[in-house]
């Protein structure tokens, strides 16, 4: 097996935790959501003692409510994070997208012009961020968003293009 196998057709996704950061973020607001409207309709005269459908009162309706709309937002969260990466091949830096149609575009190794890292505090702290590529000939910017360990796959993709030379 040559490097450039070992070090082409690598798959990258967006860090792990990123999608953890997503998912808390959406629970504490939609707990907001949900003690603000609790809130409400135990204070309001409307909504004392009643039901909509039998035993279903109004509390366990939004709740149940909230619950269905976090679980679709989640299922979307994570149906993007696996829908969309990136991969290294011998020439080319591929990025995949498939949610609704599928769409490829590459990135030739050998025309890239700079490599830059941009890392946020939580980047730094959990070892993400995110690469931006700027190819040579139309000075065209792709962003991989959200990388593990960028440092790494900006010295491997550095590997591949010395290795093709």
């Amino acid at each position: 097996m040559n490097q450039i196998t070992k070090i082409s057709n690598t798959i990258i996704r967006e860090a792990p935790i990123q999608l953890i950061f997503k998912i808390t973020a959406i629970s504490i607001i939609f707990n907001v959501i949900y003690a603000i409207v609790a809130i409400i309709a135990d204070n309001s005269e409307a909504f004392n003692n009643e039901s909509i459908a039998g035993s279903l009162t109004y509390d366990t309706f939004f709740l149940l409510l909230f619950i269905v709309i976090q679980l679709l937002i989640v299922a979307y969260l994570i149906t993007i994070r696996y829908s969309r990466y990136y991969k290294l091949e011998e020439e080319y830096i591929l990025h995949k997208t498939w949610i609704l149609t599928k769409k490829e575009t590459r990135f030739k190794i050998d025309h890239i012009r700079s490599i830059n890292i941009r890392k946020w505090f939580r980047g730094n702290i959990l070892q993400f961020g995110d690469i931006e590529i700027t190819t040579q000939a139309d000075g065209k910017k792709v962003t991989l968003d959200s990388i593990p360990n960028p440092e790494q796959l900006v010295y491997f993709i550095g590997q591949i293009e010395h290795i093709t030379e």
